[in-house]
């Protein structure tokens, strides 16, 4: 029981973790901001939006109720907590949207921040690449992050269906952050040049760290835009998590 609580909370405070690592290696800062003001940007741009769309798609999905029509005493019973679900729904959605697009913006940059981390904590080796190998990594990072967009684009469709089904949307709100959580573990693999069976198996293998990571994107999401501001703390601290792992547990 200790072991998970103390694994938990590893991978729950990892993120803010991110704070002592750049105090301690201010050259990575950089890395941490840049991406950061990208996310802000794309943040900005996708709040305007949704807050113009969603109290619109809410309306209409209400409209579609089957009592929606004589707007008896049924329809105002139900109109307060259908309404807060559609928000809540709606809400996430453009969220996970969001982070899709910082995905694709920021991902050459957070790359470079799990890589330059890794170096340093002994993870994986210094590479030499070079101003042309350097541009060749980021454009290798940017297709690699439209592949990912695509994939993480299906898997979102599934998840907004299932967040209209009682108990099941509860399941499916937390795999987003789950998702996001892989998403910010995936730059350090990608740089240690795992296999996709190899990440699979490390986030078993270390599936309640994984978990408590994916806990604490959920936590920030009380505050609207917090999670996607974050997200370069979270992939600073997936890649101190996973190195501490590697370290610890060479066969992890």
């Amino acid at each position: 029981m200790k072991s998970l609580v103390h694994n938990y909370s590893q991978g729950f405070f990892s993120p803010l973790e991110a704070r002592r690592i750049l105090k301690k290696n201010p050259e990575l800062k950089k890395w941490v901001y840049i991406p950061m003001l990208i996310d802000f940007i794309i943040l900005l741009s996708s709040f305007g939006t949704s807050m113009y769309y969603i109290p619109i798609l809410v309306e209409s999905a209400i409209g579609y109720l089957p009592f929606a029509i004589d707007g008896g005493f049924l329809y105002y019973l139900v109109l307060v907590p259908i309404t807060i679900l559609l928000w809540a729904v709606f809400i996430v959605f453009c969220l996970y949207v969001t982070f899709i697009l910082s995905t694709i913006v920021s991902s050459p940059f957070n790359s470079i921040l799990a890589e330059k981390y890794l170096v340093l904590s002994g993870t994986v080796a210094l590479q030499e690449r070079g101003f042309k190998g350097e541009v060749g990594f980021f454009i290798k990072m940017f297709f690699t992050s439209l592949r990912k967009a695509l994939l993480f684009t299906f898997l979102g469709i599934i998840i907004f269906v299932c967040s209209f089904i009682p108990f099941v949307n509860i399941a499916a709100t937390f795999s987003v952050f789950l998702i996001m959580s892989f998403d910010c573990m995936d730059y350090s693999f990608e740089v240690m040049g795992l296999s996709l069976r190899q990440r699979i198996q490390f986030v078993r293998q270390n599936g309640v760290s994984y978990f408590g990571h994916g806990s604490f994107l959920a936590v920030t999401s009380l505050i609207p835009g917090l999670t996607i501001l974050l997200l370069p703390y979270g992939v600073l601290g997936a890649a101190e998590l996973i190195a501490r792992a590697k370290n610890e547990y060479p066969t992890a």
